[in-house]
């Protein structure tokens, strides 16, 4: 039998490659929210950066955040909600992107530092979560 490696390849199980990128996607920015619940020093440290970027009431807007990532967190894990987790989510990146990781560049590390490569990673994983769940007509 020979196989050719330049031929594309069915995909056999697409159902359980996505639940695999939906859980890991949803752990890995688990760790986030769940560090700011068991931190909420650092929560209320983050609201007064949100006050100095301009936002009233930062230290709310800091809590509202974390609360929404990890209920966000909950639905994908669980494979609950999954469009609104996945807009939630990526407002939380492209908000962190534009205040945050935008001005040092690609690299988050090797070339640069804190850019955003990690959050487009991301955003993709939730593209790719929410294009895979949305509803079709049928």
């Amino acid at each position: 039998m020979k196989i050719d490696l330049l031929k594309s390849t069915p995909v056999s199980k697409p159902n359980d490659g996505m639940n695999i990128v939906r859980i890991a996607t949803a752990l890995i920015i688990g760790v986030h929210s769940v560090r700011g619940l068991l931190h909420p020093a650092d929560v209320n440290d983050f609201g007064e950066a949100f006050s100095h970027w301009g936002f009233p009431a930062g230290a709310l807007w800091a809590w509202a955040l974390v609360i929404g990532q990890f209920a966000s967190d909950l639905a994908l894990f669980f494979n609950r909600l999954i469009i609104p987790a996945c807009i939630c989510h990526a407002i939380i990146l492209i908000s962190g992107i534009c205040i945050i990781h935008a001005k040092y560049g690609w690299f988050v590390v090797g070339e640069g530092r804190n850019g955003v490569e990690f959050s487009v990673l991301l955003l993709a994983c939730l593209f790719a979560i929410g294009w895979a769940y949305w509803p079709r007509k049928q």
